[in-house]
């Protein structure tokens, strides 16, 4: 990852800050490295959870949160749940068929009252990350795999599965979204 990954990166996971609550169990779908877990720690909010991503080297443990490399849903969670999942710069990266399953597996694995916390880039960023990848200042984790999700299915697509949509909101000048979804009781 270059610098401004890092940047864009640490400023999806500062959107999370209000919903998650220190002692909260945190299942991070696309998590790199625990980047997620690494920026709480340093705000002095302790949370635990599973970190889980195709991409890293292999799972790991660590005092606070878990590895895991694969893709979500995977039985390594088993009949775990959670008080929050989080899924920063994800949606974007599932092919469209599969999205009504992930959506019902992340229902599934959050607690009551439990916040699923997305962010997805607005169809415009697609062209922007091909200028800063084509000068080089960015690495564009995956870029080949976007194809252009529509946000506006977003809520429909998770409120079918029993999710309540709590905020819906643009940041970085409309180019990203945040949407905070609560399990119903």
């Amino acid at each position: 990852m270059k610098a401004l990954d890092r940047y864009l990166q640490r400023k999806r996971i500062e959107q999370t800050i209000p919903f998650i609550k220190a002692g909260n169990e945190v299942l991070d779908i696309g998590s790199n490295y625990g980047e997620l877990f690494d920026l709480f720690r340093k705000k002095g909010i302790k949370i635990s959870g599973i970190g889980i991503d195709p991409n890293i080297s292999g799972d790991s443990n660590g005092n606070e949160f878990t590895l895991i490399k694969d893709y979500f849903p995977t039985p390594k969670l088993e009949k775990k749940n959670f008080d929050a999942i989080v899924m920063l710069a994800v949606l974007e990266h599932i092919p469209f068929v599969n999205i009504p399953d992930f959506a019902k597996n992340c229902n599934e694995k959050l607690k009551s009252g439990g916040k699923l916390i997305i962010t997805v880039p607005s169809k415009s960023v697609d062209h922007i990350l091909n200028i800063l990848l084509f000068f080089g200042l960015i690495k564009g984790m995956e870029l080949e795999q976007h194809y252009g999700y529509d946000i506006n299915m977003t809520k429909p697509l998770f409120e079918k599965e029993g999710l309540t949509l709590l905020l819906h909101k643009t940041f970085q000048i409309g180019l990203n979204n945040l949407f905070v979804f609560e399990k119903n009781s």
